[in-house]
Order: C-alpha cells, then sequence, then structure tokens
C-alpha cells in the first residue's frame, strides 16, 4: 500500500510539473509576442526620433503587407478562424480570445471588429446558447465550438463541450482585458462596465477563483489538473 501511493504521489508531482512547464511556455509566448510588436513599434519610432525616415516607411510596410496577408488567410466574414495546418485544412472552433486579440491589437478595421463583436455576442455556441459573453462573470468563452482534436492533449480527453477542459469551450482569466477593450474599442461602453461589474462581484462573491478549488457553479479551476476555468 504504501508502495502505491508513493507512486500515486509521483505520478501527482510529475503531472503537476508538466502543467508548470506548460503554463512558463505559455506564457513566455504571450509575453514574446507582444514584446515583438511593441518592439516594432518601438523601432518605428525610434527610426523617426534619428531622422531614418525611409527605414520607418518600410517597417510600416511590413505591418501593412503583415496584416493584408493576415486577412487575406484567415478572415471568413465575421471573424478569424483559428488556424490552417500544413495540408491547408482550415480549423475553427470559434476561437474567442484570438478575434478579441486581433480587435485590440489594431488587426481588424473598425467595420471587422463590429462584425466579430456580434458575431460572438450573437452566435449560439455548442452549449446550446449565445453564451460566449455571459457563461463566466470573470471571461469568456475560450472557444465557441466543441474541440475534440485540435488543441495540446495536456490533460487527457478533452471531455464534453464547456465541461472539463479550459481549451473546450472553458474560461481563462486574461482574456477579460481583450474583451473589455474589445468592448470599449467597439463604442459599447455601457457593455464594457457591465461586463467589468461582473468581474469585480465574481471576486467579491467569493466565488472561489482561487487555487486547486470547485467555484460555486460547480466549474473547477485548472491548476495542476483538468478543469474548465482557468484563474
Amino acid at each position: 500500500t504504501e508502495i502505491i501511493e508513493r507512486a500515486n504521489l509521483s505520478v501527482i508531482v510529475g503531472l503537476g510539473f508538466i502543467s508548470i512547464i506548460y503554463v512558463v511556455i505559455l506564457m513566455m509566448f504571450i509575453y514574446f509576442r507582444h514584446a515583438s510588436m511593441l518592439q516594432e513599434q518601438k523601432t518605428q519610432m525610434q527610426t523617426e526620433m534619428l531622422g531614418q525616415q525611409e527605414r520607418a516607411d518600410e517597417l510600416r510596410k511590413y505591418a501593412a503587407d503583415l496584416k493584408v496577408g493576415y486577412n487575406e488567410a484567415f478572415w471568413v466574414g465575421d471573424h478569424y478562424i483559428q488556424t490552417i495546418d500544413a495540408e491547408g485544412t482550415a480549423h475553427d472552433y470559434g476561437c474567442v480570445y484570438l478575434n478579441l486579440e486581433a480587435i485590440n491589437y489594431g488587426m481588424a478595421s473598425a467595420d471587422q471588429a463590429q462584425k466579430m463583436m456580434e458575431y460572438m455576442d450573437t452566435t449560439v455556441t455548442d452549449s446550446g446558447n449565445a453564451d460566449t459573453f455571459s457563461r463566466y462573470a470573470f471571461a469568456p468563452r475560450v472557444t465557441m465550438r466543441d474541440n475534440q482534436y485540435w488543441y495540446v492533449y495536456l490533460y487527457g480527453e478533452p471531455g464534453a463541450y464547456g465541461d472539463k477542459q479550459l481549451q473546450n469551450g472553458g474560461a481563462d482569466f486574461y482574456t477579460m482585458y481583450y474583451e473589455l477593450m474589445s468592448w470599449i474599442k467597439t463604442g459599447d461602453t455601457e457593455r464594457a462596465y457591465e461586463r467589468l461589474q461582473s468581474l469585480v462581484n465574481a471576486f467579491d462573491e467569493d466565488q472561489h477563483l482561487q487555487g486547486n478549488n470547485v467555484m460555486n457553479d460547480g466549474s473547477k479551476n485548472q491548476h495542476f489538473g483538468e478543469g474548465s476555468v482557468g484563474i
């Protein structure tokens, strides 16, 4: 019995270590992606300040070309699809965080941004309800479509939509910033304020939003194990 308990403990510790590595890699990816964008803007400003207008114009052209290419490849009328694999097959699970970040960083035009917010706000998800921005008080859903295939299988089976895995219809806290900014940038400041209030209330009402706990609505935090929410 003692040997089995030690073996189980080793497995738990091992999974926890792998989870930490995964989170660190994910955060590094997000950091360096954003840092790269900020560095490009900084470089443009520096070159102009140094009188290198030609180089600044060149960098702006690169940015404009990137924007055109991305829109040609991933825009499908009212939102951006998630990815296109090496064989040219598109995978679209209604990737909410991707579209919100595209609005925030100016990848989408004002018209596109309006269409994206309407799409995410009114489209029925695979939960059976139009609840991308209402299922969770602290963040929008990560995806709108049931994803049984296209994501990192760190925690095993994907489970039912919105039930077991954050990556499959769950919610991740950091995306709330992009939701709030997207409401503001598309002119709906009242909606932004309402969502900010829901976020504050979620923490104020002691909904167990921290640690490896089950929330009041039954959702489980994804800390060192499977869960549909990430805080």
